[in-house]
């Protein structure tokens, strides 16, 4: 059982070394180059207008 594991173990590295490829690096500074620091913490998707807040301020 050893010896299985062993040369299993030379296996799946060989695999992920040599069949996977080339890795390709991942560059977050791609994706903010676009943007200004107004829009940079601007989350569209989290923009609520119509919340409970209005039933709570008192009009006088």
């Amino acid at each position: 059982i050893l010896i299985q594991g062993i040369i299993s173990l030379f296996m799946i590295m060989y695999g992920v070394m040599y069949i996977a490829g080339d890795f390709k690096e991942i560059r977050a500074v791609v994706d903010l180059e676009n943007k200004s620091w107004e829009t940079l913490r601007n989350l569209s998707s989290f923009q609520i207008f119509s919340h409970r807040g209005k039933s709570l301020a008192s009009t006088s």
